[in-house]
């Protein structure tokens, strides 16, 4: 569905972001305070993500953050 795709988007803005800058550290650390600050679930359930998700989770964005190699 559509949700799906844009997560796609989102998946690809983030690795275009850590591309671009080379800050690996700085993105993994705006992923954890938008967590900390409870605007965004760290880890929502998989229905959740599905139904309702534009973006991937704060927990994907992370990982990707920090395994991620231009």
């Amino acid at each position: 569905g559509r949700a799906c795709d844009r997560r796609r988007g989102g998946g690809a803005a983030a690795g275009y972001a850590l591309t671009l800058t080379g800050k690996r550290p700085a993105f993994v650390t705006a992923m954890q305070r938008l967590a900390n600050q409870n605007l965004a679930e760290m880890e929502p359930p998989a229905w959740a993500v599905w139904l309702f998700y534009s973006h991937p989770p704060l927990i994907e964005r992370i990982q990707r953050g920090e395994t991620f190699a231009p």
